[in-house]
């Protein structure tokens, strides 16, 4: 039964559950809720603090949470205006919490509401909220609360000024009415969208409220946080607290899910480790963060404390400093940073920390200034320019980007929409240059710049290694360069308005400007000056065109120059005045005067037009004045190096001063079909020389292309031929005659086939012509026929005054030549050639093709080996007397032609040295230019058959000679008659091989060495006797002979007229260091040997050596002496002389006659022993007495001395006691004084007797009686001195 109750109970409260929810689900659809406006009217105007109205209507339900919705809510003002109108209010809570005292509102929508927050001229503001009456009965929790579409009005009445924020999105919880606030949403301002995140605490006692919000903008890419109290004291809003901004900026939903404690930078590291990774793309701006301490106004926010890192990394770049932001009547900032060193490069490369470096982070690479320029243009783009008014002072000590180090960085600028506007910028580059600039730099498209700018170097050359990694050597000898200007700087457009350039201190004023349009560049300039080194500015140019450019590279132009001095190309001109103009088609010389221009004045003028039609006309009148040509032509060389024309005159201009030159320069019309004639008329003089030169060209300029008529008539004329000579690039040595050469050339030629050329060199009694046809190609002349003719009463001045050193004699060499001269395929071929050269026949033929040795044949009616040697060494051998000069001067270059060659020689005579001569000769010359050779060489001297070949080199002053020779039959007789016995013809046979080297004639003959050998049969030696021995003897035995004094003589007349004969006899011999040593031969005649041992000096052709004549002596031997005599050789080869020397003969002779005497020397010898035993006996006895006395002496002086001690020690002691007494007496005074003096007195008399007492020393001589003893008297021999009287 109890449990049918329970049952029914739980039906009856199970029943009445559903009835009411059933009731609280329907009820609210047939309920007015309108009625409870009111309601919500004075309560919801209680919290806010302002009359809140709702126009529309309203709705609520109880289940399944209760729910309220109003429409066209308003909140208003007390004057009635509206604060706040919302469009939708809804609001969502939970019973639950109710029950505990809590109103849990999980859920509020405001749709499109409107905030209109008005500012009072005093800056306070009217809040929406204004003296909140918040509830203190429940906790009201507010969750979720949603804001839809909404916008904020701001009205300044003071400023006059709205600024509206739209799109307004925001999701709100708040712990109380009161407070804590967290939430974020976005809004749009100035078009710009703004995310946020916002975050407050309760209100604290003295009225501030803890804030903090985040605002970041996807455009700016950065994001600013602001954590502190806000106020609102009397209504007037400020905000005290710490300011950081980050750029990039993070992801607010990596923000929101992040730790609170952790920051605004946490979402940063966060994707730095992404890309780290590999896991987010590069960023497109460096990593900045800011932060400081803020305070904010109603009109003005100040930051202090401001510290900026950019870059990421753990070591990012740090600066210093303070802002300022004024958004009253005109919104400004300002902003003052101070840094250390920043690496550019670093920073915008925004690597993170763990990143591996890559070969440009880690490796400075030299950049042009347009990479560098570009570099710095996305630096400066990256950097953020903030959208208002503003100045921006940043001051950096160190700069540094790639290999670039910016040094006391310090600018001012203002941010506009396209770039900065620079108030003032200065920094100092490498090379200690100095950039200063203000104005307008744009950034976004390209870079450019207008403004001022300075520019100044004090070490140009280390700027350019910098800037170009380049320094032109115009640039290194600069102290300073710089340049300042009103400038206009763009890549189409360079514009230097009010320009002043310095170069080294010399100063350029006026104005430039270098325009780019339509592929062509326009270069103005108008400019003066003193002095100015056109060098200097273009190299300077180049550091800002590029090394390959300067800046007066132009497809245009129009200059006008005044300035003076003027320098260039290592040229200078003292002054020039220039107006010329070329505008791509004409160019027009307004006036031109250069004066002083490397030593000469140039004048122009006049006009050229269609010079880009293919037809120019016009004329320009030109003149020359130079003083100093080789300085001219210098210059003009160095200006335009590789021009043939200049070549050659540089190379002579030395003998063109003075050179003055008039004349003018002409386009023609030409024939039809042809382009216009060029027609150059000049006259003048040069140094004296009469120049006239006519010449037209058909299609001038256009004849290296086009092919057309030429003709050429050129006439040279001058009194001094060495000038002219010269001038025609023919060295000259000034000895020509003084009389007038004349120079012509004609050459007319059609426009093809070849040249009739004529060239004629004329003075009295010479005449050189050729004539014929040459074949000229634009590579030069490709062949010629040409016949030459050559006459002249004495060439040798000519080829004198032509430096042509032929070897020949100073005497007159007339010539008389003709031959025909063909040259083709590049070679060469004289043939025909007939004639007389010094009076010696000349007769042969000459070829020498491309690439090949000069051959052909040469027969000569004479020739000379000395004059060989000449053109070999080039000095020459044999004097003008005739005599061999063996010459310390080092040889000269050799004088030997230029090129290889090998002749078939023929010549009825050879002349050789000493005045010997081969006839008949034939031989192969062979010839290099530092070689000449006679190979195959074949003659005969006299009746004697010789061969040999002949080797002299030369190269450059080091010398060589080599000669094999052999000769027959050579009859000796001719060539040295005395050697000729007499009997039968002397005959000498040889063979000989020499080869020697060295720098002059005296140091080849001085090193000549080599062998061989000679045969000599029927000849004798003169002044040698034969079978001489026994009339010798017979002579010594004379009873008057003397050998010492005799011999010498004796043999002498025994020689005269007696000669030692050869019968036949041969010896090798060899040559070293210029002599010619034979070796020894014996001659042996009746029992006598002559052994000769010569040699010959090659030098001097004399001879030298020794010939030995040993005679066998038989029973009239003696012991240690040989009857031998000793000839010395000399004297040259044509007067040999032999000096006999019979030293050995005369000791022969001496020997034996002493032998004779020995005996009767050997008794004289005893005696005269025994006589000098007794002298050595009485010396003895004398040195012992003389010791004995010196003994007695000693000890007398040793007694002397020993009596001078004890007195010196006796009055030593008695001074000693005179002292104590005296020092006794003082105290005794008087009577003790007298005693005193009693025993000084006694003691002075006991001294003077002991000095009678004492042996006294005496220096008198002794007693007379005591004389020396009689020396003894010494019986000395007949004619012998005694030995001990000294």
């Amino acid at each position: 039964m109890g449990d049918r109750n329970l049952v029914r109970a739980f039906v009856l409260v199970g029943g009445l559950l559903v009835l009411a929810l059933v009731g609280a689900l329907v009820a609210p659809y047939f309920i007015d809720w309108t009625a409870y406006r009111a309601d919500f009217e004075r309560e919801a105007s209680k919290i806010l603090g302002h009359k809140v109205v709702v126009e529309g209507t309203a709705s609520a339900r109880l289940l399944p949470f209760p729910s309220v919705t109003f429409n066209d809510v308003e909140v208003k003002d007390d004057d009635g205006s509206t604060l706040l109108t919302v469009a939708r209010f809804r609001m969502d809570a939970e019973l639950a919490p109710y029950l505990s005292g809590e109103i849990y509102i999980y859920s509020m929508t405001l749709d499109r509401p409107i905030v209109r927050l008005p500012v009072r001229p005093d800056h306070s503001v009217r809040w929406v909220v204004s003296d909140p009456k918040i509830p203190t009965g429940a906790k009201v929790v507010l969750q979720n609360v949603v804001i839809d579409h909404g916008t904020v009005v701001i009205e300044d009445k003071g400023l006059g000024r709205t600024q509206t924020l739209f799109d307004v999105n925001a999701k709100l919880s708040a712990g109380s009415l009161a407070g804590p606030v967290d939430g974020g949403g976005s809004f749009t301002v100035d078009g710009e969208p703004v995310d946020f995140d916002l975050s407050t605490g309760v209100p604290q006692d003295d009225g501030t409220l803890p804030l903090r919000i985040t605002a970041s903008n996807q455009a700016l890419d950065g994001q600013i946080t602001l954590d502190g109290k806000a106020s609102a004291p009397k209504g007037v809003p400020s905000f005290v607290g710490t300011l950081s901004m980050l750029r990039p900026a993070p992801k607010l939903a990596a923000l929101v899910a992040a730790d609170d404690q952790a920051g605004p930078f946490t979402a940063l590291k966060a994707q730095g480790e992404a890309a780290s990774e590999g896991r987010t793309g590069r960023l497109d701006a460096a990593p900045l963060k800011a932060s400081g301490a803020i305070t904010l106004g109603p009109a003005h926010a100040a930051v202090s404390d401001l510290r900026v890192q950019a870059g990421g990394g753990p070591q990012p770049y740090v600066l210093t400093g303070s802002g300022d932001l004024d958004y009253g009547k005109a919104v400004r900032f300002s902003l003052k940073l101070k840094g250390e060193q920043v690496n550019v490069d670093a920073l915008a490369e925004q690597k993170p920390a763990n990143a591996a470096p890559t070969e440009t982070s880690s490796k400075a690479t030299r950049q042009t200034l347009e990479q560098r320029i570009e570099a710095m243009r996305r630096v400066l783009q990256k950097v953020p320019r903030p959208r208002m008014d503003g100045r921006v002072e940043i001051s950096l000590p160190v700069v540094t980007a790639g290999d670039t180090t910016i040094r006391d960085v310090a600018f001012v600028a203002e941010p506009r929409r396209a770039g900065w506007k620079l108030d003032s910028f200065g920094a100092e580059f490498p090379g200690r240059t100095r950039l200063e600039a203000s104005g307008d730099l744009t950034l976004d498209d390209a870079m450019g710049f207008t403004g001022d700018l300075l520019l100044a170097s004090r070490q140009p050359s280390g700027f350019s290694d910098w800037l170009t990694g380049h320094v032109d050597p115009a640039v290194r000898s600069l102290t300073r360069a710089g340049f300042s200007a009103r400038t206009t700087l763009t890549a189409q457009a360079q514009v230097f308005d009010n320009l002043e350039i310095d170069v080294g201190g010399d100063k350029i004023t006026g104005r430039m400007a270098r325009q780019e349009a339509d592929g062509a560049t326009t270069m103005t300039a108008k400019l003066s000056g003193g002095r100015v080194d056109l060098d200097a500015v273009l190299a300077l140019s180049r550091l800002f065109t590029g090394h390959a450019h300067s800046i007066a590279d132009a497809d245009r132009f129009d200059l006008a120059l005044d300035a003076g001095p003027v320098t260039f190309a290592d040229g200078q001109a003292d002054k020039v005045d220039a107006d010329l103009s070329f505008d791509g088609d004409s160019l027009t010389v307004d006036h031109l005067k250069i004066a002083g221009l490397a030593g000469a004045n140039l004048t122009s003028s006049g006009n050229l037009t269609d010079l880009n039609g293919g037809a120019p006309k016009g004329k320009l009148d030109v003149g020359l004045d130079a003083k100093d040509p080789k300085r001219f032509f210098a210059f003009l060389r160095e200006l335009q190096p590789g021009i043939p024309l200049i070549e050659v005159l540089s190379r002579r201009a030395g003998q063109l001063a003075p050179l003055k030159l008039s004349g003018d320069v002409e386009t023609i019309e030409g024939e039809t079909g042809k382009k216009p004639t060029l027609l150059v008329r000049l006259d003048g003089t040069a140094a004296g020389t009469k120049i006239d030169l006519s010449s037209a060209i058909e299609n001038g300029i256009y004849a290296r292309t086009e092919s057309g008529r030429f003709g050429l008539d050129l006439r040279f004329e001058n009194d001094r031929p060495t000038v002219l000579l010269s001038q025609l690039g023919i060295p000259a040595a000034g000895a020509a005659p003084e009389q007038p050469l004349e120079v012509e050339l004609s050459v007319s030629a059609a426009e093809t086939g070849p040249a009739v050329t004529s060239a004629t060199a004329r003075s009295p009694g010479s005449e050189i012509s050729i004539d014929g046809m040459v074949d000229v190609a634009p590579g030069g002349v490709t062949g010629a026929n040409l016949a030459l003719y050559m006459n002249s009463e004495d060439a040798s001045p000519w080829l004198r005054a032509l430096a042509l050193d032929l070897g020949q004699s100073v005497n007159a060499v007339p010539v008389s030549l003709n031959a025909s001269v063909i040259y083709q395929d590049g070679g060469w071929q004289v043939s025909g050639i007939n004639g007389e050269v010094a009076g010696d026949t000349v007769d042969g033929d000459l070829e020498m093709p491309a690439g090949q040795p000069l051959g052909g044949r040469v027969k000569l009616s004479s020739l000379s080996l000395p004059w060989l040697a000449n053109l070999a060494y080039g000095r020459p051998l044999v004097e003008a007397t005739g005599t061999v000069d063996w010459s310390k001067s080092a040889f000269s270059p050799t004088l030997l032609p230029p090129v290889d060659g090998q002749l078939k020689l023929s010549a009825g005579r050879l002349d050789l040295l000493g005045g010997l001569t081969l006839s008949g000769v034939g031989a192969d010359l062979q010839f290099t230019p530092t070689s000449l050779s006679l190979a195959n060489l074949r003659g005969r001297l006299e009746s004697a058959e010789t061969t040999g070949t002949l080797v002299m080199r030369n190269a450059g002053g080091l010398a060589g000679f080599s000669l094999a020779a052999f000769g027959q039959g050579i009859d000796l007789a001719k060539y040295a008659p005395a050697l000729s016995n007499g009997e039968g013809a002397a005959r000498l046979d040889g063979e000989i091989r020499l080869e020697t080297s060295g720098q002059s004639y005296q140091a080849m003959i001085a090193s000549l060495s080599g062998a061989g050998n000679v045969t000599v049969a029927n000849a004798k030696i003169p002044g040698v006797p034969p079978a001489v021995f026994k009339p010798l003897l017979a002579a010594a035995d004379a009873p008057t002979f003397k050998p010492q004094a005799d011999t010498a003589a004796t043999w002498q007349r025994l020689s005269t007229g007696a000669a030692f004969p050869i019968d036949d006899v041969t010896s090798d011999f060899t040559v070293n260091g210029g002599k010619l040593d034979l070796a020894p031969v014996d001659l042996v005649q009746n029992g006598e040997r002559l052994t000769v041992a010569a040699n010959l000096n090659l030098a001097a052709l004399t001879l030298g050596g020794n010939l030995n004549l040993v005679i066998d002596p038989g029973l009239d031997h003696v012991e240690g002496a040989d009857p031998t005599v000793t000839y010395g050789l000399s004297g040259p080869t044509s007067d040999p002389r032999l000096t006999a020397d019979t030293a050995a003969l005369t000791n022969y002779l001496s020997v034996r006659a002493l032998e004779r005497e020995q005996a009767r020397v050997e008794k004289m010898q005893e005696g005269l022993q025994e006589k000098l035993r007794l002298r050595r006996e009485a010396r003895f006895y004398r040195w012992r007495e003389a010791t004995a006395e010196a003994e007695h002496q000693a000890a007398e002086a040793r007694l002397e001395a020993a009596a001078a001690a004890a007195a010196a020690i006796e009055q030593r002691q008695a001074a000693e006691r005179a002292a104590a007494e005296k020092a006794a007496a003082a105290a005794r005074r008087q009577q003790e004084a007298a005693a005193a003096a009693k025993a000084v007195t006694r003691n002075r008399e006991d001294g003077a007797k002991a000095s009678r007492n004492a042996p006294s020393l005496t220096f008198d001589p002794p007693p007379t009686g005591t004389q020396n003893p009689p020396p003894p008297k010494f019986e000395a021999l007949p004619g012998v001195k005694n030995p001990l009287d000294f």
